[in-house]
Parts: structure tokens; C-alpha cells; sequence
């Protein structure tokens, strides 16, 4: 597994290397404009509030969550396109519980939403019928509260790196569909996985590095209403491991099991800085659950959305 992850590595960074020095000496190449920048913040909250003399057991609520969403891609030549995206979410929820005397009382806050998903996407533009790529995600989150006396930091951390072809199945004024499929070798990292030993009574911590390498598909739709009124994003991505060190270190076959992720988000913006958010997700990973896990949230709050194109 080593091995394959340091080949592809080394074929990324020589293609790299001679497609950016082939740009740097074409004539031809159009010169870019700058970065484009696409940024959309904002928050949510809510919140529920039942007085004392409220009949049939309601409790009060408070929720909130915060969500950024950043693009930022720019065209260096002809041949070289460079895009990152940047999602973060964090979120929490305050319950009102009963207490042990007549009055309620609150709930330490709880996070509901978590997430840091990071993604680098180098396309070489050659003009042809397909484009190769290089690709680079990081998914982590930015507080790990499986154990509440054992909290961290970032973790668990998931890294990805792909390799493989890309094409623009449909580009027009409001619709981009697009498609990639190629190589992909995974990691995860663990700094907190739970160990049960009879030598040793007790809970012990250890870091878990899980690396395995496989096939990916990501397709991704982009579609809006003109000026914006209505915008859907939608992301369907798949990777089937091929090999793994679970393999020799487990008897279970489930690593095997495609991993699907489709995330759909509809946006309406309202008014100004008003937006409602609808958000669905199904996931489906064997060595978690062998159901589909479902995710769907509606959100209404104020939303701030920037767009540049700069020079440098």
C-alpha cells in the first residue's frame, strides 16, 4: 500500500512539473484574468420557548449553525486550471430538560453539524475529448465528541488523493454537468479509536491509519434560475477500494462495499441577505451501517454572498 501511494505521488508531481513548465513556454496560451472567487456565509437559528404554565410536556429549544461555502478557481493558461473548494459547517442545539427540583432546566449545548471538507482539483485543459486531473479532498471536523472525557481536535481526518480523467458532459448559461473517474488511494486517521484489551483493564486510546486504494466516480450538477433566485448543487461521489490494510488485519469483507455519498442543496434566495436552505444527503458505507443514512435540513437566516475576479 505504501508503495502504490508514493508511485502515484511521484507520477502526480511529474506530470505536474512538465505540464506547468510546457505552459510557461507556450506562445499561445491565453493569459488568465485572475482568481474567481464564489463565497456564500451564513447563519441559522432558532429557537423555542414554552412558559411554565404550557400543558403536555413541550420543552424549550435553541439551535443554531453557521455554514461558509468558498470556490476559488482560476485559469493560469490554456492548458492549467486550478480550483479549490471550501466547505465548514459547525452547529449546536441547547434542549431544555426536567430537573431535579419543579423548574427545567438546560442542557450543556450539543453539536449537531461538524464538518471541514476541503477538495483540490488541478485539471490539464489539453483541448481533448477528456482532461486529466490530479485531485486532493481532506474531510475532518472540527471537534470529536464520541468521548466526552476524551474530546480532540480535528479528528477523525480522511485524505484522499485522485488521479484520472475529467469531462463537461453539459455547459450552457445556467446549467454545468460535469464528470470524473480515475485512481484514488485513501487514508484515514483515527487519533482516538477506542481499544479493549484483557491484559490491560480499561479503556486505552490509540491512533487508527486505515489506507487503502481503489476507483473513484464524482459527478457534479450546478443549476440556477436566472438571477439566482433558485440555485441547486448536486454531488454524487463513489469509491470502491480495491485493496486495503483492513484486509489482513480484519475478517470482515465489508471494506469491499462501495462508499456513496450524494449531497443535494437548494437554495432560494428571498431577499438580499435572506436565503432558505434545504439540505438532503444519503450515505451509504457498509462498515458503519448497513442501511442507507439519511440527512435533511431546512434552514432560514441571513446569508452574505461574494463574488471577484482579481487581477493577480
Amino acid at each position: 500500500m505504501i508503495i502504490v501511494n508514493d508511485t502515484i505521488r511521484q507520477l502526480s508531481m511529474l506530470l505536474l512539473i512538465a505540464t506547468t513548465l510546457y505552459s510557461a513556454t507556450d506562445s499561445n496560451a491565453n493569459q488568465p484574468t485572475g482568481w474567481e472567487f464564489d463565497i456564500t456565509a451564513g447563519l441559522n437559528a432558532s429557537a423555542t420557548y414554552y412558559n411554565d404554565h404550557w400543558q403536555g410536556g413541550e420543552l424549550s429549544t435553541v439551535t443554531w449553525v453557521s455554514r461558509v461555502q468558498g470556490t476559488a478557481e482560476r485559469q493560469f493558461t490554456r492548458q492549467l486550471d486550478w480550483r479549490n473548494t471550501l466547505e465548514i459547517a459547525f452547529g449546536q442545539t441547547i434542549l431544555q430538560k426536567e430537573g431535579p427540583g419543579p423548574e427545567p432546566v438546560w442542557s450543556p449545548p450539543q453539536k449537531s453539524t461538524d464538518l471541514i471538507d476541503y477538495e483540490s482539483l488541478l485539471r490539464f485543459t489539453l483541448q481533448t475529448w477528456i482532461d486529466p486531473y490530479l485531485g486532493l479532498r481532506i474531510i475532518s471536523g472540527f471537534l470529536d465528541t464520541r468521548d466526552p472525557a476524551n474530546e480532540r481536535y480535528f479528528n477523525p481526518v480522511e485524505m484522499t488523493e485522485s488521479a484520472g480523467g475529467s469531462r463537461s458532459i453539459l455547459k450552457q448559461d445556467r446549467i454545468a454537468l460535469t464528470a470524473r473517474a480515475g485512481v484514488a488511494v485513501r487514508q484515514t486517521i483515527d487519533r482516538d479509536k477506542a481499544q479493549v484489551s484483557s491484559a490491560s483493564p480499561g479503556i486505552t486510546y490509540e491512533t487508527d491509519i486505515v489506507n487503502d486504494g481503489g476507483l473513484e466516480l464524482v459527478a457534479e450538477l450546478r443549476t440556477s434560475t436566472p438571477k439566482k433566485i433558485l440555485e441547486l448543487k448536486s454531488d454524487l461521489k463513489i469509491y470502491e477500494a480495491l485493496i486495503s490494510t483492513e484486509a489482513s488485519e480484519s475478517d470482515s469483507s465489508y471494506w469491499r462495499y462501495p462508499d456513496i455519498n450524494w449531497e443535494n442543496t437548494l437554495i432560494i434566495n428571498a431577499a438580499k441577505y435572506l436565503m432558505i436552505n434545504l439540505y438532503a444527503q444519503a450515505l451509504y458505507d457498509r462498515q458503519i451501517n448497513p442501511d442507507v443514512r439519511l440527512k435533511s435540513t431546512l434552514g432560514i437566516g441571513v446569508t452574505f454572498q461574494f463574488g471577484e475576479a482579481g487581477e493577480n
